[in-house]
């Protein structure tokens, strides 16, 4: 059985939330690593933090506005979730090592009951 890596792009407005999501993922038999892509770090143990600053030379929020804006100015305020998009898009370039096999997973997603993922079942 393949063990899975787990990332979550989160905003650190978030950070409420996040430990009830992480305790959650490892729950999971097959959990690998569990990566957060944040502009700030939240410190929670046995996690690895990605820095938002690491994407600089892809995207920035700043550029999604700018472009957003002269597109479509009346719906700017989906930049922000257009930008975690794009983070999520990205993290096969931006985080070393990430295994094979991942699951991006929303900050506000909790798995409720512990399974034993056969990831292998899949590919």
């Amino acid at each position: 059985m393949k063990n899975i890596d787990f990332i979550i792009p989160v905003h650190s407005k978030d950070f409420s939330t996040l430990e009830l999501t992480i305790n959650s993922i490892k729950n999971l038999s097959s959990c690998r690593n569990i990566y957060i892509i944040s502009n700030k770090n939240a410190n929670i143990e046995n996690t690895i933090f990605i820095s938002e600053h690491l994407y600089a030379n892809y995207v920035t929020i700043e550029m999604i506005e700018e472009r957003y804006s002269k597109i479509n100015s009346k719906n700017i305020s989906r930049s922000s979730w257009l930008y975690q998009q794009f983070l999520k898009l990205l993290a096969t370039k931006i985080i070393p090592n990430l295994s094979d096999t991942f699951v991006i997973v929303d900050s506000d997603t909790i798995f409720l009951v512990r399974r034993q993922t056969n990831v292998d079942f899949w590919l």
